[in-house]
């Protein structure tokens, strides 16, 4: 297989972004920019720097909407991972480029995707934080479960890992992303006022008032895209003083490796 550099991997990317806005506009569907994107969105006018991937979110509505169109009416370039068909071993959406292949470094290699753009709800919120406790319990799982033995910050880490690994191998993390998935769908009712994001997310400072879902188009690499009309009280929330870099020693991306394939499987 080719290595892809990480400017390369970023160009894939945006590409991913392109064809779901240009989705989601034809058919109108929400999405913001999120996370550290939206971050970047604001404070680089793109990318972060030092950062190698891409998070939108959706109102759960428009999510569960976008499952089921977008691999029907989009372009086809692209494809939608789920765990709902065992694609993907996460209880959000990945749309990759089925030309590529990611290994992540503290992943199991078998549970290999490709350069993603991730997708994740905005659900419902009730007034207690239950749902976010509940959901890092399983995020705590997936950690788990889909450990790389191999690999480890320490050498005491990587033993221990090896020896917990084939234990915790045999959680059904298909079946534990259904679970996660239902908690953060279920967590609210009509009657809550606040949105947030659940699944692998900050935890209770994704709490936000329902008005995030009002958007406006920001600029990311030199394009519009969707982000939320009132971003600065949401990456407050997440980042503090967030126009403030940090310091270099937290400069840090995520750690994969990512290639073309040559088999040409897609």
């Amino acid at each position: 297989m080719q290595p892809i550099a990480l400017d390369q991997v970023k160009q894939i990317e945006l590409d991913i972004l392109r064809d779901i806005d240009a989705f989601c506009r034809k058919c109108n569907l929400r999405y913001q920019l999120n996370s550290g994107t939206l971050l970047g969105a604001i404070r680089h006018r793109g990318f972060i720097p030092w950062d190698d991937d891409i998070d939108i979110a959706m109102p759960r509505e428009d999510y569960e909407r976008f499952f089921v169109e977008y691999p029907l009416h989009s372009s086809g370039k692209f494809k939608l991972l789920s765990y709902r068909d065992k694609s993907s071993i996460y209880p959000f959406f990945k749309v990759v480029d089925p030309r590529t292949v990611v290994f992540e470094k503290y992943v199991n290699p078998r549970y290999q995707t490709g350069v993603w753009v991730d997708i994740f709800p905005l659900d419902l919120l009730p007034a207690n934080d239950r749902p976010f406790k509940t959901c890092n319990r399983y995020q705590m799982l997936y950690a788990l479960a889909t450990a790389n033995p191999e690999t480890a910050t320490s050498a005491t880490r990587k033993l221990i890992k090896k020896l917990t690994t084939p234990l915790f191998e045999r959680i059904d993390i298909y079946a534990a992303a259904a679970k996660m998935d239902e908690v953060a769908r279920n967590a609210g009712d009509e009657a809550c006022t606040d949105r947030g994001m659940l699944l692998f997310g900050y935890g209770p400072r994704e709490r936000q008032p329902s008005s995030v879902l009002d958007s406006i188009e920001v600029e990311f690499e030199g394009e519009p895209f969707f982000a939320p009309r009132d971003y600065d009280a949401y990456l407050t929330s997440l980042y503090d003083d967030y126009m403030t870099l940090p310091p270099v020693e937290k400069r840090t991306a995520h750690d994969f490796e990512a290639y073309w394939r040559l088999d040409g499987r897609a």
